[in-house]
């Protein structure tokens, strides 16, 4: 997981213009108990360029990596609109801008076409994300500060894979939760990470490692490195 700064002038901007359309203001959708069952229907109307000015203005602010995996997100079919307190639970913050996030299907798309394929459910890829998550909590917010502090990654070598673990009991509830721990994510990672740190089949130098830990921290064109987070712990490994 890595941080995410919330931009104010979004709000104001793009998702504002987005609720005002069907002329919703937060304060009626926050303080009016008369629209508590109505709020997921609304939200559901809300589509078409409206829900695409929403979720691009999301994914600039979350530099295109999802906000659970840190693999890299477009604005397509396959990026999906999270509600971090899930609406169905906490339909006060349905239209909290704090409150929203973009990030990956999880696999939906790829268990579909494995569904199409007659793939053995036992062989199919399992959800993560915000597909496992569904409408349960998690205790780590991406807003949080130190939210990065409760994981640490190693890369093997042999495999090529970038394995997850928690330091802290947030942190593993964290991982089980959203499933960050399945082989397709350790191999995403992996095979994003090993073009960094490789050199052959030998690791980077520190002064090397050092350089790239400057790049990294700051998106490029508008887009931070996929699994940055995962990749950022690993080179500060190479520099000790």
């Amino acid at each position: 997981m890595k941080r995410i700064v919330k931009r104010p002038s979004e709000e104001l901007g793009q998702f504002e213009l987005w609720k005002s359309t069907w002329q919703l203001s937060k304060k009626d959708l926050l303080d009016n108990p008369l629209l508590d069952e109505q709020k997921d229907k609304i939200w559901e109307k809300l589509s078409g360029k409206d829900k695409i000015n929403i979720k691009q203005a999301l994914l600039n602010e979350q530099g295109f990596i999802c906000c659970y995996c840190q693999q890299r997100i477009e604005l397509d079919k396959k990026t999906i609109i999270e509600h971090f307190m899930a609406r169905a639970t906490y339909s006060e913050l349905m239209f909290d801008y704090q409150n929203l996030f973009v990030c990956c299907d999880g696999g939906d798309t790829e268990r579909q076409y494995q569904n199409e394929q007659k793939i053995p459910k036992a062989q199919r890829i399992p959800q993560y994300c915000g597909s496992k998550k569904d409408d349960k909590e998690i205790c780590i917010n991406p807003l949080d500060e130190n939210c990065e502090t409760h994981f640490s990654y190693s890369f093997n070598p042999n495999s090529k894979e970038v394995l997850i673990e928690g330091l802290t009991s947030e942190g593993c509830d964290t991982i089980s939760t959203l499933n960050l721990g399945i082989a397709k994510l350790k191999t995403l990672r992996g095979a994003e990470i090993a073009g960094y740190i490789l050199d052959g089949e030998d690791y980077i130098t520190a002064e090397e490692a050092e350089i790239l830990l400057q790049k990294i921290t700051q998106k490029r064109d508008g887009k931070f490195q996929p699994f940055c987070a995962a990749l950022e712990h690993v080179l500060k490994t190479l520099v000790r």
